[in-house]
């Protein structure tokens, strides 16, 4: 069941990315135009192959999540751009999620993480909500 679940959500993020691709692959195509994609590779993608971006932006490799949370984190596309002016609050619910969790920073992913290993997301849960409070 655990597994349909996972294989539903996965669907569907893959879904609302091929909603919202286009202005990642122009962005992608105009770096490739300018012959900037083993310098924006090495410089903010941690030496990812300038082979896989071009495979995202001629439609060899479809845009997962993967490589979509690559690039924002890379600073090669951000939430804005991809929304065009929408707010992801204006989004449906099952959108925002999707966009939400590709805003998350690595770091913050590895802390979450170390907290859900430590049986401690309630405590984290609450520092958050204090935080956003004051």
């Amino acid at each position: 069941m655990d597994e349909e679940i996972k294989k539903d959500n996965a669907d569907h993020e893959t879904k609302i990315l091929r909603e919202y691709k286009q202005p990642v692959i122009k962005i992608l195509k105009d770096l490739a135009e300018h012959r900037q994609l083993s310098k924006v590779c090495k410089e903010n993608l941690n030496g990812m192959q300038p082979g896989r971006l071009t495979e995202l932006h001629t439609g060899v490799r479809e845009l997962t999540p993967f490589y979509l949370g690559k690039l924002i984190q890379g600073d090669i596309v951000t939430i804005e751009q991809i929304l065009q002016g929408k707010k992801i609050e204006d989004l449906p619910a099952d959108d925002q999620i999707v966009f939400q969790r590709l805003a998350m920073s690595e770091k913050f992913i590895k802390l979450f993480g170390k907290y859900q290993a430590k049986g401690k997301l309630p405590l984290l849960e609450k520092i958050m909500e204090a935080h956003i409070e004051e």
